[in-house]
């Protein structure tokens, strides 16, 4: 990463805002400034609001495992790797600092206090429908069924056959492809697709990556993905509920606060 300081333009002052998680707009303007220095002050570094060798250093190492998982960043990405068998979701109608596992991160889409998704957990369905299959179509859900995982467009969990987990979204990668019209996100439903927040469950040599944006569109993401080389990827719910913690620590807080989210990714 080249040195940024105020002036500075491009998309690693968006990389750079995205980590400080503050408005993304690739200018490195005076609330970048203030964000930088306030930064170097609280994690014992130099505060010049220059951001070199020794400020990229802190803001991009990836921290430990707690138990055979891994936190890090990946670009514009924060990210949670696991094995698939320490995956599970829960339903749990609570705001993102009320629930109690350490690693977490907010899951399908939901609707009035319950899902609305597919999403089976340890082979009990949490919820049987697609999105929008009460519209007549199937979404997107990755599973594992112990020994394989994959991604499917089905309208009911029962579609997938016997699997130890599965959850729903907007199929990025994988299955019958990006075509999110296909999967009822189309007319007034297409705003999933707008630009914001992102939270994404996705495969990469055999490991689950959970991932969070601060701001991202859905083609942007697509290309992300594609770039980093997942191999199969379901974009979740996004906007005011994506959110994520690691190790008890917050690594993205939603935008926003007060919502209670319905159901969680949970990883061991």
């Amino acid at each position: 990463m080249r040195v940024l300081r105020r002036g500075s333009k491009g998309n690693e002052v968006k990389i750079l805002q995205d980590l400080l998680g503050i408005s993304v707009d690739g200018s490195f303007g005076p609330q970048t400034d203030r964000t930088v220095r306030l930064y170097q002050s609280t994690n014992g570094l130099a505060v010049d609001g220059s951001v070199g060798h020794a400020t990229w250093g802190k803001l991009l190492g990836g921290e430990k495992p707690t138990v055979g998982n891994r936190y890090f960043t990946q670009g514009y990405a924060r990210v949670i790797a696991c094995k698939p068998e320490d995956v599970s979701f829960i339903v749990a109608n609570k705001k993102y600092n009320q629930v109690t596992s350490p690693n977490i991160t907010n899951g399908t889409f939901f609707w009035a206090g319950k899902p609305n998704g597919i999403l089976v957990n340890n082979g009990k369905t949490l919820w049987n429908d697609a999105s929008h299959a009460w519209r007549g179509y199937g979404q997107g859900a990755l599973y594992f069924d112990g020994k394989t995982l994959g991604v499917k467009k089905v309208k009911s969990a029962g579609e997938l056959g016997k699997v130890d987990w599965a959850i729903g979204g907007v199929t990025m990668i994988g299955g019958s492809g990006y075509h999110p019209s296909n999967e009822g996100f189309n007319g007034k439903y297409a705003d999933v697709l707008r630009t914001t927040a992102k939270t994404v469950i996705a495969v990469k040599g055999g490991e689950v990556h959970l991932l969070t944006f601060g701001s991202i569109s859905h083609g942007s993401l697509l290309k992300y993905l594609r770039d980093y080389g997942y191999t199969l990827a379901v974009s979740l719910d996004g906007g005011g509920s994506t959110s994520m913690r690691y190790g008890g620590k917050v690594k993205r807080t939603p935008t926003d606060k007060g919502r209670v989210i319905n159901n969680w990714v949970v990883m061991k």
